[in-house]
């Protein structure tokens, strides 16, 4: 029998006092927490990123 594990990714990212700000502003206007910031800015950049290349 074969045990699987799946690891969750991580993000580790160092901040500034104006990136800490610009997330700051974001939650509140968002109404979202960090993690839903970064992962809405992650993929904004993908999609752009992808959108050039085609």
């Amino acid at each position: 029998m074969v045990n699987k594990v799946k690891f969750k990714k991580s993000i580790s990212i160092r901040c500034d006092e104006k990136m800490e700000q610009m997330i700051d502003e974001l939650e509140e206007k968002l109404l979202l927490n960090t993690t839903s910031v970064m992962r809405l800015a992650l993929v904004t950049l993908y999609e752009q990123q992808k959108s050039k290349g085609e």
